[in-house]
């Protein structure tokens, strides 16, 4: 019974031990911390269980509204295509035919009409025209049944005496083979009894993949979704296996009907007693979206929360009791407080020794030896300062400093002052032809070369001192140190040596071909932006130097020769003229001769220059073909050639983008195309009159930009395309008026508008009104 008393004295007889005032202080605090949490807990789970039911009710809504959108729209448009076929002239007309029962070309036309039908739409399952008065039958599946042979006459017979000219029904056959049955009335717009029907089967296991609730409040497995027709008669579920029960449905259809809302949440019990969730939503066309979800499915579901707040409650509690340990005992005593931050900073890697003022002591000892780590991380940060002060040197962004300024900053990043400093320039070749990589893969690629060069450094470090790394405008840079005991032609070996074997092992190991510019000797590092120039100067000269990849700048300066040059007006018209008659083959060997004779001037600018001005010819050809010069300069030709920097790249670059591109712009072919693609556009726009068509969704349809489009558009149907958009969804509402009775709203809704936008374009074009439209012309 010993532990009984130490915990009595514990909790209740504090007076009994030492620590009187201190373990009182943790007693209060404790209770001070339980109560709290524990009202807090109460009031949090309350709080979170409302808002969690809040949350499926709003989801299961939102998910109700999806599913409705995307059920009701197939719906419609499934009664789309029967009022297309009803009032297709082959059937229409059927009726009218004197001779339509032995007439076998006519029959087979129409069922290759409802046949098309069929197919054009994976959801059907059959389509069947009914002829009352000739008693024949044709479905898209089995082809024409006599009146003697049709099993399903009794369908024929609940649709013809039905009092709707169309609706969805369940019919036998489409219960025996899971089918959904739309079935409308022949003739649309006659008045008097109906000569026939069309009715069209589609295929409910593809309807309730459409019903499926794809929402995120996990009882998917569990809600059960129905639709209700105009009677409220339940025409399609989300789960065949598990249809609603006949009880509940009329329990809930009373509830709704007495309701009258359009959307709502309720609660409902079934004959089990059993409480259901509801959400419903009621459409313009009289049908209804109804799910059900099982109250204690809701319920089993918000479990977690009471697990989750008891859970949070404990641990609230057990740190709110550790908090005031730690408080009371840091406020008891300030030594022990030092001692506790003495821990803390330490992390359990001082072992307390002797007193508490030795503890301390250790403490600041393990202080000093923390600053000295820090400084530490300080000098491994170096490298990417020297690598920021390198790119400020290369660049000749040295301004404000002065000499003793500079070398204090080479000092410190171990920099030699007084030696000859020579700069070199790698890039890569032809990398935009490079399948391997992506363009975003060029930093990947960089630091790749970078190491590489670093490496061939550190195995020349005898000879060769240096840095390696990447220049502001994006090149691989080396600053090569050289003693100055060393002569300039010395200097220039081993600095062509190293970028040979740079050069090889890029070649080697990422199989890409590089180029390396040298620039010439200097020997103070103020200087060594001029040699960074002369670099990029060097590299420069594979205008004409393709073979060559080392560059160094003093050769090619001091080779440089000055030759008579006379740019080949010649040899331009034989490209020009090629290209007018779709020569390409004779375009590039006229191009390849253009290059060889620029190539002999030997001077970057002249050869440069000569390229600008035989682009600049080719788009004037094009202009004077009849093409436009916007159209063209769409391309950014003239970026794209300043992006190739070698006699190879730019003739690759004339060859395989040029002149197809002017081929294709100016071809004979370009007029067929564009308007193949105009065709195209206008096709696509009256298969999709019921809704919303932009200029950008259809440029992407035949991979035009959308300025181009709207241009040419404009030129070849002489309108522009919102107009031509809005003249389709007036025609389209015009035949609607004269051939059918739909009212004018639903009519703005198949082509994609309110009824009051309807109203205003429709006058805008007509000067009437749809109805007055629909009164004068019918």
């Amino acid at each position: 019974m010993k532990w009984i008393e130490s915990a009595y004295i514990f909790l209740i007889d504090m007076n009994t031990r030492p620590g009187y005032y201190f373990h009182r202080m943790i007693w209060l605090g404790c209770i001070s911390v339980c109560i709290p949490v524990i009202l807090a807990g109460f009031v949090y789970y309350n709080f979170v269980i409302n808002k969690e039911k809040a949350v499926i009710r709003e989801d299961n809504q939102t998910s109700l509204l999806l599913i409705r959108d995307r059920v009701e729209s197939l719906l419609q448009s499934l009664e789309e295509q029967s009022l297309q076929l009803a009032i297709d002239p082959i059937i229409s007309a059927s009726f009218a035919l004197p001779d339509f029962r032995d007439n076998v070309d006519y029959q087979l036309d129409l069922l290759k009409a409802i046949t098309i039908k069929k197919y054009s739409n994976k959801m059907i399952g059959d389509i069947v025209f009914y002829n009352d008065m000739t008693g024949q039958l044709f479905s898209s599946n089995d082809g024409q049944i006599r009146n003697g042979k049709i099993k399903f006459h009794a369908d024929l017979d609940k649709v013809m005496n039905s009092d709707q000219l169309s609706q969805w029904l369940p019919l036998n056959r489409g219960k025996s083979q899971d089918l959904l049955s739309y079935a409308r009335k022949l003739p649309v717009i006659s008045g008097g009894k109906p000569s026939g029907l069309i009715i069209i089967y589609v295929k409910m296991e593809v309807l309730r993949t459409y019903s499926e609730d794809y929402s995120g409040i996990g009882i998917s497995n569990s809600k059960l979704i129905t639709v209700l027709d105009n009677d409220n008669k339940s025409i399609l579920y989300s789960n065949k296996s598990s249809p609603i029960n006949q009880p509940l449905l009329s329990t809930m259809i009373s509830i709704l009907e007495s309701a009258d809302l359009t959307s709502d949440n309720f609660i409902a019990v079934d004959e089990n007693g059993k409480s259901m969730i509801f959400s419903h939503f009621k459409t313009a066309f009289g049908r209804t979206y109804l799910s059900m979800i099982p109250e204690k499915v809701v319920t089993d579901r918000l479990n977690w929360i009471r697990t989750y707040t008891i859970i949070q409650v404990i641990l609230f509690i057990l740190i709110g009791i550790i908090s005031t340990l730690i408080v009371s005992k840091k406020n008891y005593s300030p030594i022990k407080q030092l001692i506790h931050f003495g821990r803390d900073i330490s992390e359990g890697r001082i072992a307390k020794k002797g007193n508490d003022i030795s503890f301390i002591r250790e403490c600041m000892v393990y202080l000093q030896n923390e600053t000295k780590l820090l400084e530490n991380y300080r000098s491994k940060t170096k490298n990417t300062l020297c690598e920021r002060f390198l790119q400020k040197v290369i660049m000749g962004n040295l301004h404000g400093f002065t000499e003793p300024d500079i070398k204090n900053e080479c000092e410190s990043y171990g920099i030699s002052f007084n030696q000859n400093y020579v700069v070199l320039i790698a890039n890569i070749e032809n990398l935009y032809k490079e399948r391997r990589f992506l363009p975003e893969d060029k930093p990947i690629i960089s630091y790749a070369v970078i190491n590489i060069m670093e490496e061939l450094l550190l195995q020349n470090k005898t000879k060769i001192t240096g840095f390696v790394f990447q220049s502001i405008d994006g090149n691989n840079v080396a600053l090569l140190q050289f003693s100055r005991g060393l002569s300039e032609e010395e200097t220039i070996e081993l600095a062509s040596n190293y970028a040979l074997s740079t050069s090889e092992s890029i070649s080697r190991y990422l199989k890409l071909e590089m180029s390396v510019g040298i620039g010439k000797i200097y020997a103070h590092i103020s200087d060594v932006s001029l040699s960074y120039r002369e670099a990029q100067l060097a590299l420069q000269y594979r205008i004409y130097k393709d073979a060559e990849r080392v560059l160094y700048i003093g050769f090619l300066e001091h080779a440089k020769k000055q030759s008579m040059f006379f740019y080949p007006h010649s040899t331009e018209e034989r490209i020009i003229k090629s290209l007018k008659a779709g020569d390409l083959k004779a375009a590039e060997v006229a191009l390849n001769e253009f290059a060889d004779v620029t190539r002999s001037s030997e001077s970057y600018n002249l050869i440069y220059q000569s390229y600008h001005v035989l682009l600049s010819a080719v788009i004037m050809s094009f202009e004077k073909q009849g093409g436009s010069t916007l159209e063209m300069m769409e391309y950014n030709l003239f970026d794209q050639l300043r992006n190739r920097h070698t006699s190879c790249e730019i003739l690759d670059w004339f060859h395989e983008d040029l002149f197809p591109l002017y081929l294709k712009l100016i071809g004979t072919n370009n007029f067929v195309t564009r308007n193949a693609s105009l065709k195209q556009v206008c096709t696509y726009i009256m298969d999709h009159i019921d809704s919303e068509i932009s200029l950008v969704q259809c440029a992407d349809l035949i991979h035009m930009s959308p300025s181009y489009l709207s241009r040419i558009f404009k030129k070849e149907v002489g309108t522009s395309f919102m107009e031509f958009v809005m003249v389709c969804k007036v025609n389209k509402v015009k035949s609607l008026l004269l051939d059918t009775d739909q009212k004018i709203s639903d009519i703005a809704l198949l082509v994609g508008y309110s009824e009051r936008n309807l109203n205003r374009i429709f006058q805008k074009y007509t000067q009437l009104s749809p109805s007055q439209f629909r009164l004068f012309h019918r």
